[in-house]
């Protein structure tokens, strides 16, 4: 459908407002449920039209109900109707959107940008990047990549983000996909096409990503306090966080997640603790370890969670609003995103005893000869500039 393709997303969030014209038959009114508003009759009869944040927050809130009461009583007495966009009020894509849509202009906008953007699809996967660059105020050459490359567009896009002193809140685009095999601080890019959805492997299985990228928590919240770095030569994103040493215990996956993680319960060292990803799977926590290039694994932090005000209501009752990620070393002083964790308000403090460490993410595979050397004609293009 046109609504989830790529450049309608830069359509929706560039104009400073936006309306949404439908069937509609009721005549002009006022209506209420998750958000009071108006709708206004275009073509009698036939059309109307409704404020696009509007039709986002009623799809969301009030189990996606809205009663309408028509100015003129000809068209009848109040009439309840059921809002639906992207699939219904848990959609990830509608919260995405919704959030680009309010928060615009703020940091958090960025963080709903990329959710948003990993949900929709177009025949060119380099266009899920160029739709999406001048939302971030980031130029990039379209002439520049294959329209294929959708990895060395994002590449160049994260890069200049950095640069500008941006946050790389792609980090929070989902906690629940695979990790990029080549890029690890993303998920895995997903496929796409202009007449179907954006699916994703998961386990083996092809899944559209709306239905996975939060697992079975609600989709109203955005990371933010992401990390600032840089893009490195090789393509890895060189952030300098709160970290600590940690070792897989448990991968079986026999603790539940979701409701883990609200205290911290030291052992009799009192140094070491248990922790659980999302999976379910146990790490240890050891703060005696120094961290160094040589670090197998470690728990880093990347953010907090920032919430949307909403009827709709959050499915988690335990406060986990700490985003961390679990980083393997494949290569001296470069790691890979193994696994994620949602952390209770307590490891607010406890992160103030963590290491604050520079580390570089990415890979574990390496880039394509022509994406590296994208990478490093730009450090060459910014040398030379400096020396005119």
């Amino acid at each position: 459908p046109w609504i989830h393709r790529a450049w309608t997303l830069q359509e929706l969030l560039a104009p400073p407002r936006v309306l949404a014209l439908f069937k509609w038959r009721h005549g002009s009114g006022t209506f209420g449920g998750a958000t009071p508003g108006r709708i206004t009759e275009v073509v009698p009869r036939r059309a109307a039209v409704i404020d696009a944040t509007d039709v986002l927050e009623l799809s969301v809130g009030d189990g996606g109900r809205m009663v309408f009461s028509p100015t003129d009583g000809k068209f009848g007495e109040r009439v309840e109707v059921r809002v639906r966009v992207f699939g219904g009020h848990t959609s990830p894509q509608v919260w995405a959107t919704m959030g680009a849509l309010r928060l615009k202009g703020s940091e958090s906008a960025e963080s709903a940008v990329w959710r948003a953007a990993f949900t929709r699809t177009s025949s060119r996967p380099v266009d899920m990047v160029l739709s999406t660059m001048g939302l971030f105020d980031v130029s990039l050459n379209p002439r520049d990549f294959h329209k294929n490359d959708r990895v060395g567009a994002t590449i160049m896009l994260a890069k200049k983000i950095l640069e500008k002193g941006g946050r790389a809140s792609w980090i929070g685009v989902s906690f629940h996909l695979p990790p990029s095999t080549s890029l690890s601080s993303f998920p895995a890019f997903p496929e796409s096409n202009v007449s179907g959805t954006a699916t994703v492997i998961v386990d083996g299985a092809k899944r559209e990503v709306s239905e996975v990228m939060d697992g079975k928590y609600m989709s109203q919240w955005w990371l933010r306090d992401a990390p600032r770095g840089a893009i490195d030569r090789d393509g890895y994103l060189v952030i300098t966080a709160r970290a600590v040493a940690a070792t897989l215990t448990d991968k079986s996956g026999s603790a539940k997640p979701g409701v883990a993680n609200t205290s911290i319960e030291l052992r009799s060292n009192g140094e070491t603790y248990s922790i659980k990803d999302l999976e379910g799977r146990k790490w240890l926590v050891d703060k005696r370890k120094p961290l160094s290039s040589k670090t197998k694994a470690m728990v880093v932090f990347v953010g907090t969670e920032g919430r949307m005000s909403s009827l709709a209501t959050y499915k988690f009752s335990a406060e986990t609003p700490v985003r961390a990620v679990a980083v393997q070393r494949h290569a001296e002083g470069h790691w890979h995103r193994v696994a994620s964790f949602f952390l209770g308000g307590v490891f607010r403090r406890e992160m103030a005893s963590w290491e604050n460490f520079e580390m570089a993410i990415g890979g574990p595979q390496d880039l394509t000869d022509a994406q590296l050397q994208m990478l490093r004609r730009g450090d060459f293009q910014g040398s030379l500039g400096s020396l005119v």
